[in-house]
């Protein structure tokens, strides 16, 4: 679902204040209950890890390694 929304905006020609038509793109996390994990911050944090590497990779930059937890500014998230 996730790329099929990401690829939908990034066809789709937003025309501004009546000037030539821009393409846009956008970048989107997920995160699946339980596999990803348990808590509503478990998923946000995995879910927004997502959404900064989507984000790179688009971009051309590697994935941050230090993944979900880099974001928070938490080390201690617990996924399960």
């Amino acid at each position: 679902m996730r790329a099929r929304l990401e690829q939908a905006v990034k066809n789709h020609k937003f025309a501004v204040h009546g000037r030539k038509p821009v393409q846009i793109s956008i970048s989107l996390g997920s995160a699946s209950f339980p596999e990803d994990g348990r808590t509503f911050d478990a998923l946000m944090a995995v879910a927004d890890s997502r959404l900064y590497d989507a984000k790179a990779a688009r971009s051309g930059r590697p994935p941050n390694p230090a993944g979900y937890q880099s974001f928070t500014g938490r080390r201690n998230v617990p996924t399960n």
